[in-house]
């Protein structure tokens, strides 16, 4: 009987350590300290690293240098007095071997984290080419942490390299990370450094320590809630078995597959009236290796997916835009049988990339039409990655609503390949509480940074999420494992967004909350983004004025610089006045503005828009306001005589128009929050 599952099984529910017990007789150094490296300007230098118990470790920077001796588990620590900006330099370590780090600067270090929105890479940004095109500058790196979920913090990353930012490398860097740090290099001048550890779809939960969330009262049971039971791990290791059988009766191919076209046999599966019964069922989006579909399961190569809709009568044949989000790898699209766009290898980071293609009008018709796509997924998860409201059929003009194309599709696997197996399933996932934060943060602790910046919330987007208590209890976490206290930490509030209904509220609740984090902490900043939003796509690709926004907060709070406006109008006072509401802000960048909100044509002078009122009975309706004088807004509306509460900007995907006339957005409020 094999014993490797297990074998397997026993060692994957079990926990690895902060220190290896295993001794090393070589000095090592962690990932993070390698060269290019960026180490930050003005503060002591902590290098530390791995050798055999009771070895004596000489260090040497420039001309610094300093010993330190390994403890019994084999790790050593030294700490370098400060250096101003400059480089580069080499560090040398030395003991039993000598490690030589070269092409080292001494900047500005910053973390940036946070779920997709702070993993978006610059290549699928508004403005990209040109942005990508100019970005070569050898003083302006990112650091970028290999995914990793761990049960318990470890000593090291999982990987990861510094790169400079230029041509070659900037498209795949953080894009929110990459604008900040261009921001900062262009008014400091000094070289800026960026460690970015993100993952999508991550909630902040597992973004801190386990003491952390204990306490603030989290139920230890969730430790269990996204750790898998040992009976799904036995099916798990199981499959995963099975998946290496396979593979390895397939020739055990490595790296990515290559597309050689759309084979003979496939060449007329994008036409409509095809017969279909050797097609199966499969919901969009989705990644299909996680669909449940056994055909699916590690296969690599291509799979086609059709649609048939129906067209109303009133379409009148016009042209339209085919929306069918991110896509992992590439794809070939049509529509009745004609090619309307693709997305291939030419396109860096492809399998993030937006699918937008134009649909001529000679090619729709009212009654039925096909939609057909082939998928090319060369390694690793393959399909439609987007979220579901941004798949859609949408007129160019006219009053026709957009069709949904979100639900079941028909799908036939043109080209099969096993894919690589990989390591053996883990027994935690990315939304392990602490999982990584065990595995992506704790590692990068001992390494010096000036602060952070952070774009999540998505995931927590929903009543009662209690983010209001977990967002200051993860900064403050974060502060006491560095050992900086109460440094600078910068956030993004949530665009806006539909979240399947634009009306609803449950991420003005979050953003609440995010504005409550400001409050309740020294140096923590918001960058509001309102103006930047999607109302079907939760990831906005304009993130220029985002990283930028971030870094007139940095400017002003972790630099000092005096006479700048770095924040927008904020919510000071309220007074009810006549059947009115007397709002007084702060932050107005020398007085209040509305702009006139896009696509909305008048030849009046624009006025604040996004306010409700509401009266004793609570109920809030549309309100008119008027700014009356740099800091005041009136609010008021019909039928509403004594209003008790105003709210402004308080939906998923707010509409407003107030403005500083420094140029930055009014946060979302209202006066009746607790």
């Amino acid at each position: 009987m094999d014993s490797r599952p297990a074998a397997i099984l026993a060692a994957l529910l079990g926990t690895s350590g902060f220190a290896a017990s295993a001794s090393r007789a070589e000095i090592s150094l962690p990932r993070v300290l390698s060269d290019g490296m960026v180490l930050q300007q003005k503060a002591p230098i902590r290098l530390f690293g791995r050798a055999a118990p009771g070895e004596k470790v000489g260090v040497k920077l420039g001309a610094l240098s300093g010993s330190a001796v390994t403890d019994a588990e084999g790790q050593w620590a030294t700490t370098l007095r400060p250096l101003p900006a400059g480089g580069p330099y080499t560090l040398t370590v030395s003991g039993t071997n000598t490690i030589t780090v070269s092409d080292i600067l001494v900047g500005e270090v910053w973390v940036c984290s946070g779920q997709s929105n702070m993993e978006w890479a610059v290549t699928n940004t508004v403005g990209a080419p040109e942005a990508i095109a100019a970005s070569a500058d050898p003083k302006l790196r990112m650091f970028t942490v290999t995914k990793s979920v761990k049960g318990e913090p470890q000593y090291d990353v999982a990987g990861g390299t510094w790169e400079n930012a230029g041509p070659q490398t900037t498209p795949r860097f953080s894009a929110v990370g990459y604008y900040f740090a261009r921001a900062l290099r262009k008014k400091l001048g000094i070289p800026v450094g960026m460690i970015h550890t993100s993952w999508g779809g991550t909630r902040i939960e597992t973004w801190m320590s386990r003491e952390t969330l204990i306490s603030v009262g989290i139920d230890p049971k969730e430790w269990d809630a996204y750790r898998r039971t040992p009976e799904d791990m036995k099916a798990r290791v199981a499959a995963y078995e099975k998946q290496v059988a396979l593979w390895k009766a397939a020739g055990s191919p490595r790296g990515a597959t290559q597309d050689t076209g759309i084979s003979d046999a496939a060449k007329d599966w994008a036409t409509p009236g095809l017969a279909q019964e050797d097609w199966q069922t499969i919901r969009v989006p989705g990644i299909w290796e996680q669909s449940g579909i056994e055909s699916l399961a590690n296969l690599n190569g291509a799979v086609w997916f059709r649609k048939e809709i129906n067209l109303p009568a009133d379409w009148n044949g016009g042209a339209a835009t085919l929306t069918l989000g991110a896509i992992d790898d590439y794809d070939t699209t049509f529509v009745n049988g004609v090619k309307v766009g693709a997305t291939g290898a030419e396109t860096d980071s492809a399998w993030q990339a937006l699918r937008r293609y134009p649909v001529p009008a000679e090619l729709l018709k009212a009654g039925k039409n096909v939609i057909a796509v082939r998928v090319w997924d060369g390694a690793g998860g393959g399909g439609f990655t987007g979220s579901a409201p941004s798949l859609r059929l949408s007129p160019v003009a006219g009053s026709v609503a957009p069709v949904a194309l979100d639900g079941d599709w028909r799908f036939r696997i043109e080209r099969a390949v096993i894919s690589d197996p990989g390591g053996p399933p883990s027994a935690f996932n990315q939304q392990t509480v602490s999982g990584l934060y065990n595995g992506m943060l704790a590692p990068l602790t001992k390494y010096g940074v000036k602060g952070a910046i952070w774009y999540q919330g998505e995931s927590n987007a929903f009543k009662g999420s209690g983010y209001e208590v977990r967002m200051p209890a993860m900064i403050r976490n974060w502060r006491q494992a560095w050992g900086i206290a109460d440094f600078p930490f910068f956030l993004v509030q949530l665009a806006p967004y539909a979240a399947g209904n634009s009306e609803a509220d449950s991420w003005a609740y979050l953003r609440e909350a995010q504005l409550k984090t400001t409050t309740i902490l020294p140096n923590v900043g918001m960058a509001v983004i309102t103006d930047v939003g999607e109302l079907n796509d939760i990831h906005p690709r304009n993130k220029e004025p985002v990283g930028e926004r971030l870094a007139l907060l940095a400017r002003q709070i972790a630099y000092g610089e005096k006479n700048l406006n770095a924040a927008g109008p904020r919510l000071e006072a309220v007074r009810y006045n006549g059947g009115k509401a007397v709002l007084r802000f702060t932050d107005t960048g020398g007085g209040l503005e509305a702009r006139g909100l896009p696509g909305r044509q008048t030849t009046a002078a624009p006025t604040p828009e996004g306010f409700t009122i509401a009266g004793a009975d609570g109920r809030f309706v549309a309100a008119s306001a008027r700014i009356t004088a740099p800091n005041i807004v009136e609010v008021s509306a019909p039928g509403v005589t004594a209003p008790r509460a105003v709210r402004f900007g308080w939906k998923n995907y707010p509409l407003v128009d107030l403005w500083s006339k420094a140029g930055l957005p009014a946060t979302p409020f209202r006066t009746d929050g607790s």
